[in-house]
């Protein structure tokens, strides 16, 4: 409907169209200042997002409760001891002695007692001297039927011929692998390292090809994954986690398998019980010590000693506990301070402060209590139900404090979690596998190199040995 002219309009109306105005202006005034505001603040927030900053930085800056240094009861302070030389090693012995003018007091001439200091310095030269074996390989042909045969040798390599025929030695490839697979060294990296240490050349491209054909099927390391494969699926005691991965940018997983001298790692696209039983079958003899995950609740790992962890445990209790007050409080509390207290009576007897039936009897008391606090029953309060419901279904299947009735196996899975902090690091500075072969190789030299810092086997050492040719039981028995 058109308004009417201003000639019909009264003073009165045309007073009531301006007031109207005036508010419609004064609205939009204030629409445009708070515009303006969130355009200044989005400024400020892209300028903020392109300083430069630290990896998963949140922006803030927490204090520092610690001053620097060594906290005391952290251990007494010890020296660096003198190295013990090997019969590898080159010692140098270099007399420095006093001058013959210094050998009498300065002040009264009195001739000095002389005693001697011994100091210690260990070092490699800049570019170590490179041993370079030159095989003068004899190559048979038949003139009439192109018969080729060519001579063998046990330090050549079957396919060291034409554009392979030169390659680096097994304590050099192990070097790089260690590098890059052990201690998390990026792989464009690991070439200028060991040029810099050993003054020869290696290229990325030559380092993942030998990388691959080593743990490829029939690979010389293959045997070895296979051997800590068996290794974990006979162990009296298994800790298992896993983590994100990317195949070609697809989701995958990295599935850790751990006992206390072995470490075995497989990557997989999916996560579920099919994946699990290539190492957990449903008679698995030995005890799972594993997170909450929902993949260990299925019906084939029902007949399966197994400890739910008391870490994740607690902190989903502490979740609840935190939200609630007065009565809706008490069911968290009390079940928190009865997990804590079994926790700590296992680490009472881990350290030998009490004895085996001192163990069981209070074990036996907090067993008690919890049968009590996780009875079937109907709670008002809906968060507490959920835990009753959750932890009472464990408790219901032995797997909540299976560490009181076997001391052997840990109440946590802090074991699992710290083996498999290297391929969370991997993950977040690397773009994971390019292929399922890659993806392999990493499992299979991540694996090895893991078992070898369990045993506290050097892994240089003990991968420098594997590719010479010899077996794991070998290496580890040496």
């Amino acid at each position: 409907m058109r308004p009417p002219p201003p000639a019909e309009l009264s003073r009165e109306d045309m007073w009531e169209i301006i007031l109207d105005l005036r508010a419609t202006v004064s609205r939009l005034e204030e629409k445009i200042s708070l515009l303006e505001k969130e355009n200044q603040a989005l400024k400020e927030e892209l300028r903020d997002s392109k300083r430069a900053k630290a990896p998963f930085s949140k922006g803030t800056r927490k204090p520092n409760p610690k001053p620097p240094g060594r906290k005391p009861g952290q251990g007494n302070f010890t020296h660096r001891t003198a190295p013990t030389s090997t019969p590898d090693d080159e010692v140098r012995e270099i007399n420095v002695t006093i001058e013959a003018d210094q050998r009498q007091c300065p002040q009264c001439q009195t001739p000095l007692d002389i005693t001697i200091e011994t100091a210690t310095t260990e070092d490699t030269p800049p570019a170590p001297r490179r041993l370079i074996t030159c095989f003068k390989v004899e190559v048979g042909k038949c003139p009439h039927c192109n018969f080729q045969t060519r001579a063998k040798h046990p330090e050549l390599g079957p396919a060291q011929n034409g554009a392979t025929a030169h390659t680096v030695g097994p304590h050099v490839m192990a070097q790089a692998l260690d590098l890059h697979y052990g201690l998390g060294l990026p792989l464009r990296k690991v070439p200028q390292v060991i040029l810099d240490l050993t003054g020869i050349s290696l290229t990325q491209s030559a380092l993942t090809q030998r990388a691959c054909h080593l743990c490829d099927p029939g690979g010389l390391l293959e045997p070895t994954y296979q051997t800590l494969r068996t290794e974990v699926i006979n162990s009296p005691v298994l800790h298992t986690d896993d983590t994100g991965w990317r195949i070609d940018a697809v989701l995958a997983f990295v599935m850790g398998f751990f006992t206390d001298k072995t470490a075995y790692y497989q990557i997989r696209y999916q996560h579920r019980c099919q994946e699990v039983e290539e190492v957990i079958s449903r008679d698995h003899q030995g005890a799972v010590v594993t997170d909450r995950g929902s993949t260990y609740r299925a019906k084939c790992f029902d007949n399966i000693a197994m400890q739910r962890c008391l870490s994740h445990l607690l902190k989903n209790i502490k979740k609840v506990e935190e939200q609630k007050t007065g009565k809706a409080k008490a069911f968290a509390t009390a079940l928190k301070e009865q997990l804590k207290a079994a926790n700590d009576l296992w680490k009472g007897y881990r350290a030998k402060e009490l004895s085996r039936d001192e163990y069981r009897r209070r074990g036996g008391e907090i067993k008690e209590t919890l049968d009590y606090l996780l009875r079937d029953r109907q709670l008002t309060d809906v968060d507490n139900q959920r835990l009753l419901n959750g932890i009472g279904l464990e408790h219901d299947k032995g797997r909540l404090l299976l560490f009181l009735e076997e001391p052997e196996v840990p109440p946590t899975n802090n074991h699992a979690e710290r083996q498999l902090r290297p391929a969370v690091i991997a993950r977040k500075v690397s773009q994971c596998s390019k292929n399922d072969r890659g993806a392999n190789t990493y499992a299979t030299l991540k694996s090895i190199v893991q078992t070898f810092k369990l045993r506290s086997i050097n892994a240089v050492k003990g991968l420098t040995k594997l590719l010479k040719g010899e077996t794991f039981k070998e290496v580890i028995e040496c």
